[in-house]
């Protein structure tokens, strides 16, 4: 977790959210630094919160984002998404992935799951449409090969 807060107050909200771990110590943050070093970073003013996500991202990791406020506008599609409160600002709100329309960070697991089943669905479909048409094709095959023509035309 990153944020502006201090850090007794985040290390409080990432404990509430199930976040334990170390939190990293105020100041600047080493350009070396792993997400698996530290569970919260605390204090974090919008340049360091986009240099942590690239940091992330140039080392192989999904990034997420949730707030009120537009820290970055730079994105890379591949690897993060962003999501956003409802008290947020229209600008913040036309820049994000999401926008959560309740209190919490309920939201944003419905919204995995969500998007987990979209996926499923949209797998599913195309397998059985590939699968079909496969059959077909086979189907076609075997029936020239029995009869000696097309079966589909006509005489």
């Amino acid at each position: 977790m990153v944020t502006g807060d201090a850090a007794a107050t985040a290390a409080i909200v990432a404990h509430d959210v199930g976040l334990d771990g170390k939190v990293c110590p105020p100041g600047p943050i080493p350009a070396d630094v792993r997400p698996e070093e530290f569970a919260v970073f605390a204090g974090i003013l919008p340049e360091g919160k986009y240099n942590l996500v690239k940091a992330f991202q140039k080392s192989g990791h999904t990034v997420g984002m949730c707030g009120d406020e537009p820290t970055t506008r730079r994105r890379s599609a591949r690897r993060r998404w962003e999501s956003r409160v409802s008290t947020a600002t229209d600008v913040a709100k036309s820049a994000a992935g999401i926008v959560l329309t309740k209190p919490g960070l309920v939201g944003i697991v419905a919204a995995v799951k969500e998007g987990r089943v979209t996926f499923q669905r949209i797998l599913t479909y195309t397998l059985n449409s590939v699968i079909k048409k496969i059959v077909q094709v086979l189907f076609l095959a075997v029936g020239l090969v029995m009869t000696g023509h097309a079966i589909l035309t006509p005489c």
